[in-house]
């Protein structure tokens, strides 16, 4: 696929707007709105760097920890060089008891 592909600037273009409604959504502390418009924006660009991130972070502001921290895997894996990503994985390792687990991954990045 070309970077400069219609469909694909047209989706990545989509899945920005998307972002950013739930970004102001999640600002407003409307979290279930805010995590609904990052999943839409997720399927329009699953490898949206912002709407993985910022889903991770609603998804454990609601208390769904188990799945924000499948989240910051897919996050971690797509960008191995985000530090924010792997802050927050590590993060969530320790919010579902995988303490051992974040401190093993914290000093890997070390």
């Amino acid at each position: 696929m070309r970077l400069d592909d219609p469909l694909l600037l047209a989706r990545a273009e989509r899945s920005r707007e998307l972002t950013l409604e739930g970004l102001g959504l999640q600002h407003a502390g409307k979290l279930e709105d805010a995590r609904g418009r990052f999943m839409l924006a997720l399927a329009a660009n699953p490898a949206d760097q912002a709407a993985l991130y910022s889903l991770a972070a609603v998804e454990s502001a609601l208390g769904k920890h188990t799945q924000a921290l499948r989240t910051a895997d897919r996050l971690v894996e797509l960008y191995p060089h985000f530090a924010l990503g792997h802050l927050a994985r590590s993060q969530l390792l320790s919010l579902v008891g995988r303490l051992p687990r974040s401190e093993e991954h914290t000093s890997e990045l070390q």
